[in-house]
């Protein structure tokens, strides 16, 4: 978790604005990935806003979001906003609209799509309201359905006035309480009210608390008769029968895939080098790499990593030909091909594979480091010289991890953690012991603050 110094306070000299003499004490900004909370006395009113703001809602979505949607290539999902169905969803009100797709097809990213779509009409019309919910199974702890519901309260209280929430804040503060569930809930509704239709965005829904949506949906629906709610889900999920609801089964368009597959290798400088000169072997690469994604924009990302060490055109060709076209057996030919690199790279690639698939959140890259850093012998903290660079942990791991926006490092899909989990990787037997011993000794490394107190724990992991 970082920390930054906003403001000193009176007389203090290690805040921004501190005066002379003594330590500056000043309220801090504590930023824990998608969850950010201010510490301490907030001395401006934007300082006061966000410390309320943080309060109620631990969850940024838009950091998420702001992740999402520049990975996403140009005119990915128009196809989506021109489909009968979301047409029609979109112009009735308080209607749902459920969506699902197999792993892999990109269904985070057409949610994006239409959050980016609704929030240019909001520009346009400033009566539509606006929220996304990224669901994600690695984080079942904080996304509770308190906070959940809180985190759209946090989108749609943008250019809104919050003085409720300053009411419900006055009215615990002396206690020392937090809000309720019902509470965050009025809330929401009252702000509901204020638009004409409000639309909400929840993605991976089959990854709520493994897969007991009921009481999640059920808040959602209680927002008010103006909320539209579309969600994506695998076709697994079973869907609810009492709600009237429109339904799409996504498959991944082929001029996506196609923009894709391009996109994907003009920014791989390897087989960019190696296809600029044969405009015919690029285009049979293109084409066979389309057909054998099988409709999931999650397997061109495998195949790239496959595809990026070959040497000739032979190579190349029969590379192409051994293209997997199943998930299963795409992460199996990943960890071999990770397993074939130097012995230290594959090792150091493993063991923060073991990291990222452990760890009951998502970690920071800070966070990643430090831990490979460390062995049981460890005495120290380790020093920045110590530290292995990112990018480059990122990039022995042939793809299957990846940094976000908020600095997050996870698996490249749910996918590749059902996966590591069903083969049950023998280097991974005692990864959960590895991790205690670690984590012991580096909390006997660190000396507590008072900075760190309870409630700063609580507001990032209320329930």
């Amino acid at each position: 978790m970082s920390v930054v110094n906003v403001a000193g306070g009176t007389g203090g000299g290690g805040g921004l604005n501190g005066g002379h003499g003594g330590d500056g004490h000043g309220p801090q900004i504590y930023v824990t990935g998608d969850y950010t909370h201010i510490h301490g006395a907030a001395n401006t009113e934007f300082q006061e806003d966000m410390y309320l703001i943080n309060w109620i809602s631990p969850i940024n979505f838009f950091l998420r979001h702001q992740a999402i949607s520049e990975i996403r290539k140009k005119n990915t999902g128009d196809w989506l906003l021109e489909h009968p169905e979301f047409v029609k969803w979109k112009s009735t009100t308080g209607s749902i609209l459920w969506c699902t797709g197999i792993p892999g097809m990109g269904k985070t990213v057409l949610a994006s799509k239409v959050v980016d779509y609704f929030s240019q009409l909001q520009q346009l019309d400033s009566e539509i309201g606006v929220a996304a919910v990224y669901l994600n199974f690695k984080e079942t702890e904080i996304q509770t359905e308190k906070n959940l519901v809180a985190a759209i309260w946090r989108q749609l209280k943008i250019n809104k006035d919050i003085l409720q929430a300053r009411d419900l804040y006055n009215s615990h503060r002396e206690k020392g309480t937090h809000p309720s569930l019902s509470e965050i809930q009025k809330l929401v509704s009252s702000l509901s009210a204020t638009f004409r239709i409000v639309y909400i965005v929840v993605d991976a829904m089959d990854e709520y608390q493994h897969g007991e949506y009921h009481p999640l949906l059920t808040q959602f629906l209680q927002f008010g008769g103006n909320v539209n709610l579309m969600i994506m889900s695998r076709p697994h999920l079973v869907l609810p029968s009492q709600y009237s609801m429109t339904m799409i089964a996504l498959q991944a368009n082929e001029e996506d895939i196609k923009s894709y597959v391009t996109a994907e290798i003009d920014q791989h400088q390897t087989l960019r080098e190696f296809l600029s000169e044969d405009i015919d072997l690029r285009e049979e690469v293109i084409n066979k790499m389309i057909i054998k994604a099988n409709g999931m924009f999650l397997m061109v990302q495998l195949h790239i990593q496959l595809l990026s060490t070959v040497l000739t055109v032979e190579a190349l060709e029969q590379a192409l030909d051994d293209l997997p076209d199943d998930l299963d057996i795409g992460y199996s030919r990943t960890i071999e091909h990770i397993k074939h690199q130097p012995a230290k790279q594959a090792e150091l690639a493993m063991l923060a594979l073991g990291w990222v698939s452990h760890a009951r959140y998502p970690l920071t890259g800070s966070e990643l480091q430090t831990a490979l850093a460390m062995t049981t012998k460890t005495t120290q903290l380790p020093s920045s010289k110590q530290l292995v660079r990112i990018g480059y942990i990122i990039k022995i791991c042939g793809g299957l991890i990846i940094q976000d926006k908020s600095s997050d490092i996870r698996l490249v899909h749910y996918t590749a953690q059902d996966f590591l989990e069903k083969i049950k990787y023998a280097p991974f037997s005692d990864m959960h012991i590895r991790i205690t011993h670690i984590l012991c000794i580096y909390l006997g490394l660190v000396p507590l603050t008072a900075q760190r107190n309870i409630d700063d724990y609580y507001l990032v992991q209320q329930k």
